[in-house]
């Protein structure tokens, strides 16, 4: 199995799953066309889109989606084929979806994906906890946005307003967290962490990146738009 970085961060968010029958996007948010031409035109092998969230940095495409005949899934809000309201099971093709209820100024959704290609992945973004211990995961995507210092250091120098403070703390995964949810997780089956959705501004991607691989002994990645990785059951 594939997963391909279409996009991440506040421009659009799109992540691509796909071996060679079928494919499953996570987020829409960016512009249909932007996501067909990160996935070379393969619409047909499409199962589905998974939605965290309605904000459209998430969700932009779910209507279009639909319009095409694509299923597509996500919490109240995102207008998708199939609303999930709490933790339930969806098989859609050889992809089987958990999602697991978060918390955000919107309703939103972290998702377990499971496949026989790749394992199991955890999938979360736009929550600032993760109250909850996955087990059996090989492969995990998780929100790093942004760092305390940087955030307060920003503010003080008046590059963001500190009216944005609140909600950046209460609705975004700050690298600390994301550290310790990470800890906390089963990991010895984890080949590889991918941190998504840092912000331009707040975040230091170098440093996030030591971070979670001195927690966790796991190699890490930080998401940037086509960064592509071989999601396998086991290392080789």
């Amino acid at each position: 199995m594939k997963l391909k970085v279409i996009g991440t961060g506040s421009s659009g968010n799109c992540y691509l799953l796909e071996n060679d029958t079928e494919a499953l996007l996570i987020e829409c948010g960016l512009p249909l066309a932007a996501i067909k031409r990160g996935m070379g035109y393969k619409m047909t092998k499409l199962k589905a889109c998974i939605v965290s969230h309605s904000h459209k940095d998430h969700a932009r495409s779910v209507k279009e989606l639909k319009w095409c005949g694509l299923r597509t899934i996500g919490p109240e809000g995102t207008e998708a084929t199939i609303i999930v309201k709490g933790e339930c099971t969806l098989n859609l093709g050889g992809f089987k979806i958990r999602p697991l209820p978060v918390q955000h100024d919107v309703p939103c959704m972290a998702y377990v994906v499971d496949h026989p290609d790749m394992g199991r992945l955890l999938f979360v973004t736009d929550t600032y906890a993760f109250p909850y211990t996955v087990k059996g995961l090989n492969h995990i995507l998780m929100e790093a946005n942004y760092c305390d210092r940087k955030l307060e250091q920003n503010i003080a120098d008046g590059l963001i307003p500190d009216s944005l403070r609140q909600r950046i703390v209460t609705s975004h995964m700050e690298i600390g967290m994301a550290v310790t949810h990470l800890a906390s997780q089963y990991l010895s089956r984890v080949r590889d962490i991918l941190l998504i959705h840092l912000s331009g501004s707040n975040s230091d991607p170098a440093d996030f990146k030591a971070q979670v691989e001195a927690a966790t002994g796991i190699p890490t990645q930080v998401a940037t738009a086509g960064v592509e990785m071989e999601l396998n059951v086991e290392p080789y």
